[in-house]
């Protein structure tokens, strides 16, 4: 039986917005009391689920032949403000070759009457702000990562900016593009030059509107020959002009049809009839505007969402109780975490269901095929791909030194995970000696969080390591007492191996204060400094054997110094560690000499990429300390010799060539014992 599997792809890029940029003037939603005519109804066309703008006047309308099963979907959409195009009279089974025209029919023939009715798409909108914005692109859009309050302030989508426009103009269209920024010499020629369009097409749109409206025939050259013409299919305009509008262009397209063959026309070339109209629309508005001088337009900016899904979130993979666990990791770390996952499923209880979850953002289908076939076999592990960039995608997320950006994912498994009562959270530079599902189970009240104090912070503090430049240098212990503002610096945990305990979280406002941190200051330690800072006072303290690390410093020097009581500690958990963290910037695939290395060789064995990570460290294998290494920074810190590193190199090899309890590694002491 096949391990369950399902991925979530949400594309994003991060974009920065400031204060000031946030702010607008949201408007109050104008929506028209039973009885009245509304001001506008805004319809926004798409043809899979996306995240709905806020104001209820800009209405999601699904357009195609499934488009009545998803608008009633209400689980794949978090509006209830949307409407489908394959209802009442429609053409919705043209929408292959219409596009969003099939939206421009379905509003003519059924949609509720308003003062002006308009058109957006999903992923375009106009900017009703009266404000542009700076970067437009050589298409004339200017590009966002996601729909959020930020975007919709910026933009102006809301009822209120709207209704000021509309008081003044007749029509509001988008911008006039200039075709030569893609190289084309006019309209006419900009059509022929697509890639998806077929030359003698535009020539029968023509032929078709001189023999049913001969009056226009005078602005196919006018139109033909500009540089510059509206794209798109988006407006907002009187209903009546709507009205004469939809007349005309159905009218056409209806005779266009009967002397078209598209039979062997490609899927985007079947999209003719929805190409043709953004130049018949030119073709319209030039003689709209001739015949209506006194017609009010208003020509605005045009944006473009790259990521406009709705939120995801995510739900339990089993209908039985579960331990959910929270892995994160990037492209390049996946086959390092190979290990992790194979050493979960090796300690794994037979009658426990695993609930896996990896955060990321944009791991390859290669690396998500050889993640998942580490488990394929056994029906109580299910894992999942989930990319978290929608939900920081609106926020710069500064990184230095070992760490990168998929480290401050962990601090919103509380928004995405909200379902679980608690989960388990897990680095992926460590490997897991016990079966991890106690520790869903420990009692841990109305904590936040649970996890283990940090020793290796302890030791910073008492030797008087500086945080970095960018915190003002401070010694250890000042900077978790004065700049994190932590009342005990002695409860400083490590974020490694942490359980969220969103049943309590869910009840503050932890989400904001989290952002809110993010966006005011750096970090040393990063998003572990902020879930200090936010959790301080409400956390349960795990045994250190469930998080016990090496990376940085050594167990004969920097570990043998700490205080008594963290120190003895430390020892104990080394007799008999439930989970092995590598933390810090030495780990056993580039720095071979690094203790219980041996651990992590012994699960990456068993995974798809173990030649590769063995590659990699016979290849690159450190034997030299990073510069900035604790026990290098500390005062009168003992340095490791060449020789002594050279040693820890050959037996962490000798660890990966004679496994403990394999038949050779009893040869080899034999063979040793003999030259000895």
């Amino acid at each position: 039986m096949r391990a369950r599997i399902e991925a979530w792809e949400i594309e994003a890029v991060t974009i920065e917005l400031s204060g000031s940029e946030m702010s607008g003037d949201k408007g109050a939603s104008d929506v028209a009391a039973p009885g009245q005519v509304a001001p506008f109804t805004i319809y926004v066309v798409q043809h899979k689920p996306s995240q709905p703008l806020s104001d209820p006047n800009f209405v999601q309308i699904y357009v195609g032949p499934r488009s009545k099963e998803w608008a009633l979907d209400h689980s794949a959409v978090p509006s209830e403000g949307i409407c489908s195009d394959a209802t009442g009279e429609n053409i919705s089974a043209k929408n292959d070759s219409y596009c969003e025209l099939t939206a421009f029919y379905w509003a003519w023939k059924n949609a509720p009457r308003s003062k002006y009715i308009g058109f957006m798409h999903y992923r375009r909108h106009l900017n009703f702000s009266g404000v542009d914005q700076p970067n437009e692109t050589k298409h004339g859009l200017v590009e966002y990562d996601c729909i959020d309050e930020a975007y919709e302030a910026l933009n102006g989508l809301n009822a209120g900016r709207v209704n000021r426009l509309i008081e003044t103009y007749d029509i509001l269209l988008p911008r006039k593009w200039d075709v030569t920024n893609e190289g084309s010499k006019h309209l006419e020629d900009h059509y022929l030059r697509g890639p998806a369009h077929v030359a003698g097409d535009y020539d029968k749109m023509l032929g078709v509107i001189g023999r049913v409206y001969p009056e226009y025939k005078p602005f196919f050259r006018e139109v033909g020959s500009a540089k510059r013409g509206y794209f798109t299919n988006m407006f907002v305009m009187k209903w009546e002009i709507f009205d004469a509008y939809c007349q005309w262009l159905f009218g056409i397209l209806g005779e266009l049809e009967r002397e078209l063959d598209i039979s062997s026309y490609s899927t985007q070339q079947r999209r003719v009839f929805g190409f043709l109209s953004e130049w018949m629309f030119n073709i319209f508005m030039a003689k709209y505007t001739r015949d209506n001088p006194r017609c009010k337009i208003l020509e605005l900016q045009r944006t473009f969402v790259r990521n406009a899904e709705a939120v995801q979130t995510i739900s339990p993979a089993f209908s039985c109780d579960a331990v959910p666990i929270v892995l994160s990791f990037d492209d390049k770390y996946a086959k390092y975490a190979g290990a992790l996952i194979e050493s979960i499923k090796e300690n794994a209880a037979a009658d426990k269901f695993y609930d896996i979850v990896v955060f990321n953002s944009g791991v390859s289908e290669h690396n998500k095929d050889l993640t998942v076939s580490l488990v394929e076999p056994f029906p109580n592990i299910s894992i999942r791909f989930f990319d978290v960039r929608q939900h920081v995608s609106n926020l710069h997320l500064p990184v230095h030194a070992h760490f990168s950006v998929e480290t401050y994912f962990r601090l919103f498994i509380p928004r995405i995970m909200g379902a679980y009562q608690k989960v388990l959270y897990l680095d992926s530079d460590m490997v897991v000696l016990k079966d991890v599902s106690p520790l869903i189970d420990i009692e841990i009240g109305e904590n936040l969080v649970a996890a283990v104090r940090d020793c290796v912070m302890e030791g910073m503090c008492k030797f008087a390591v500086p945080s970095m430049k960018q915190t003002g240098s401070l010694p250890a212990a000042k900077y978790l007492k004065d700049y994190l503002g932590m009342a005990r610096p002695e409860d400083y945990f490590q974020a490694g191996v942490m359980i969220f305990n969103n049943e309590a979280i869910n009840k503050t406002d932890f989400i904001d204060q989290i952002v809110d941190k993010i966006k005011s200051k750096p970090f040393w330690f990063l998003d572990q400094d902020i879930l200090n800072q936010v959790c301080a006072g409400r956390v349960h303290f795990l045994d250190m054997k469930w998080n016990t690390f090496f990376g940085n410093g050594d167990t004969d020097t920097f570990f043998e110094n700490l205080p008594k009581a963290r120190r003895d500690e430390f020892f104990e958990a080394v007799k008999a560690p439930y989970i092995l963290h590598f933390a810090g910037e030495r780990k056993p695939w580039n720095f071979v000499g690094i203790k219980y290395g041996h651990a992590f060789w012994r699960f990456a064995r068993n995974t798809p990429w173990y030649e590769e990570v063995l590659r990699g460290a016979m290849g690159g294998g450190g034997s030299h300390p990073p510069s900035n290494d604790i026990a290098a920074r500390r005062p009168r810190a003992a340095r490791r010799s060449g020789w002594r590193s050279f040693v820890q190199s050959v037996k962490a090899i000798g660890y990966i060539l004679f496994p403990i309890g394999k038949r050779r590694r009893k040869k080899r002491k034999d063979l040793m014992a003999g030259i000895r």
